[in-house]
């Protein structure tokens, strides 16, 4: 096992000790159809992650300061099959809130965690 595939498995560990569970659910929309100008089924993809909440709310998240009201989190990648991305919803303690910004920390192309700042 190689560093990065070690600390994937730590930062799995430790998010899997301390964090909890928490929703992320993507909707992709249907796509428009010009003749009848209507918009098709979308699709809802949910799946449950294990995440950890920021120690606070006002934290350095990719270079900037957490703004007011949003909150960081720390998502273990351990069986993602979707990566979260801006719009996205994430479900934390029974508050929904939408993702801001997500970045994937990935030394190495391997995905250690992902760093998601969330807004209501």
């Amino acid at each position: 096992m190689g560093f990065y595939e070690k600390s994937l498995a730590s930062v799995s560990k430790a998010i899997a000790k301390f964090g909890a569970d928490a929703i992320l659910t993507r909707i992709t929309p249907g796509e428009y159809d010009p003749d009848l100008g209507t918009v098709g089924a979308g699709t809802t993809t949910t799946i449950t992650v294990r995440a950890l909440e920021s120690a606070s709310e006002r934290s350095y998240i990719d270079g900037s300061l957490i703004e007011s009201g949003r909150m960081a989190y720390l998502v273990d990648p351990t069986g993602l099959t979707i990566t979260p991305m801006a719009g996205d919803s994430f479900e934390w303690a029974g508050v929904v809130r939408v993702i801001a910004k997500s970045k994937p920390l990935a030394p190495g192309a391997i995905v250690v965690m992902h760093e998601i700042q969330t807004a209501l």
